[in-house]
């Protein structure tokens, strides 16, 4: 019975795979496969035989997380495919509700040791990766992220924060170099000037650098420095400020609870930490060892600005918001543009607020202007449909075009990603099969009905179907195929390929891209 515990001879997923006893659950909630599946109902009669092998009742959250680790150990460093993928979304996901609604007592310790899947589709302790928060996002252009690892842009922000992943900003910061800060700068020796960073770093000000002096202005063109912050402080101008941030509640949620003395008291804030400046280079340090990490180049020159190795820029926020410094801009960038950017980081805003005609309009008409321009949307979101993949519909990465296989005779099962095109020389496709499907005996080519887009679903033939091959094969889980071998052997060149991986076996036939156009026209 041990022996037997181990051997993978039970066919599931409208028979493509053989699995374990263990691999299979007498009820699943979740859509697991290609690593678990809901017991068949042609195997109830033998539940007690199976449970003895390893059925279990329903997924647990230590079995979620056991299965994750094991799939860690199987994969190894390789990438998984897109079903394996949105399996592992869908374990991490239903591990963080588990832990929501308080089934679990060792949630910290979980944290030490969650798997999750790198932007590169491979399993990687949390621990080792950041995800992009909306603040850290607009370091990711600006910064050289090979010295960073992400986790998958799929993976949910309230997952990558129940799990204890890193945000960006978190270990990104953002510097001003420059020369004078305070006057008192200007009597400092080297010694003390060195100090004084040091102290300011800590506090999470600016950054000293004397390779860069800082030119405070008093305007910039028309614009008084003066002016500004009396306009940032009036009544009018954070009254329209806090209509517009309230409908767009609807895309930033944190809007919602923002009343009016709170956008009063920040946009107060603003105006007494706002300094105008003739020009601003910044960089960016990885913590803890302060790696400079940033990315210079053509790309982030603009015209009327000199070819410089350092990033320039025209506004500078810190963390702590306690210094706000805005550069002269050039003659095509509008200053009050500058100034809506500058306003909606503070509000914590992680789009533009369009803000900036406000700025520049008289005293006591920012509401007619709000009107006038429609700058208020009551539009709600669309909420996403429940099961669908935002894969489907986009053409493959090249990572999983080297997965995809040919098997015109393979039985799909409801919910499999698939690849497909709808004609020769098309790109290949992600695509989600509709219903269990298999060909009748005998049947050269069959029909499968694919959902190509949300809530759009065509039929193909079974030649412009195309599976993925699993990375997982050294698992108890093994894909298998059903009689099609020597219908397949009997019409096509004997190429074969191994269906898994380096780390598993298998005897299934696959067939190379360029063979399958041929292979269409012989049959038809």
């Amino acid at each position: 019975m041990a022996e037997l515990c181990k051997v993978a001879f039970l066919p599931v997923a409208n028979g493509t795979r053989l699995v374990t006893a263990d691999a299979l659950f007498a009820r699943l909630m979740i859509n697991l496969s290609p690593f678990a599946f809901e017991l068949p109902t042609v195997y109830l009669p033998f539940v007690k035989i199976l449970k003895d092998l390893g059925l279990q009742d329903m997924l647990t959250l230590s079995a979620a997380k056991g299965l994750l680790l094991h799939l860690q150990k199987a994969c190894g460093y390789q990438r998984l495919n897109p079903n394996e993928l949105r399996a592992v979304m869908e374990i991490l996901n239903f591990i963080c509700d588990q832990i929501v609604e308080g089934n679990t007592l060792d949630g910290s310790n979980w944290k030490s040791e969650a798997i999750v899947p790198d932007d590169g589709c491979r399993l990687v302790h949390s621990g080792s990766c950041v995800y992009v928060d909306s603040y850290g996002s607009r370091y990711v252009k600006c910064i050289d992220t090979s010295r960073i690892r992400f986790v998958h842009a799929d993976l949910p922000e309230r997952v990558c924060v129940m799990l204890g992943i890193k945000k960006l900003s978190d270990i990104v910061i953002e510097v001003a170099r420059f020369q004078e800060t305070f006057p008192i700068c200007c009597y400092l020796t080297f010694v003390y000037i060195r100090l004084l960073i040091i102290v300011m770093f800590l506090f999470g000000l600016q950054e000293l650098d004397e390779n860069h002096a800082l030119q405070t202005l008093g305007s910039l063109g028309s614009v008084l420095l003066v002016t500004l912050k009396q306009k940032l402080s009036s009544k009018s101008l954070q009254t329209a400020v806090w209509t517009v941030a309230k409908s767009m509640g609807s895309y930033i949620p944190a809007f919602n609870s923002f009343s009016l003395e709170t956008i009063e008291c920040l946009l107060i804030s603003t105006a007494e930490k706002m300094q105008f400046v003739k020009c601003l280079k910044t960089k960016f340090l990885l913590l803890p060892n302060l790696v400079d990490v940033t990315r210079a180049g053509k790309d982030f020159t603009i015209p009327g600005w000199k070819n410089d190795s350092a990033h320039q820029t025209l506004y500078f926020l810190n963390q702590s918001r306690s210094c706000i410094l805005v550069a002269e801009p050039p003659t095509y960038i509008s200053l009050f543009d500058l100034i809506a950017i500058v306003v909606s980081q503070v509000l914590g805003s992680p789009i533009i607020l369009p803000v900036g005609p406000l700025f520049g309009c008289p005293e006591g008409s920012e509401i007619a202007v709000v009107n006038v321009l429609k700058l208020c949307s009551d539009k709600k979101e669309v909420e996403p449909i429940n099961g669908s993949s935002n894969m489907v519909g986009k053409e493959i990465l090249p990572q999983d075009a080297r997965l995809v296989q040919f098997h015109p005779l393979r039985p799909f099962y409801s919910g499999e990603i698939v690849a497909w095109r709808s004609q020769q020389g098309e790109k290949l496709k992600y695509g989600r099969v509709w219903e269990d499907v298999r060909p009748s005996a005998g049947q050269a080519l069959y029909r499968i009905k694919i959902e190509v887009a949300q809530g759009n679903t065509q039929f193909f033939l079974s030649s412009q179907v195309f599976s993925f091959r699993s990375v997982s094969a050294s698992s108890p889980l093994k894909e298998t195929l059903v009689h099609d071998s020597l219908l397949l052997s009997s019409s096509m060149p004997n190429v074969d390929f191994p269906e898994s991986s380096e780390r598993g076996e298998s005897h299934s036939q696959v067939y190379p891209l360029e063979l399958v156009t041929n292979y269409q026209y012989h049959v038809a």
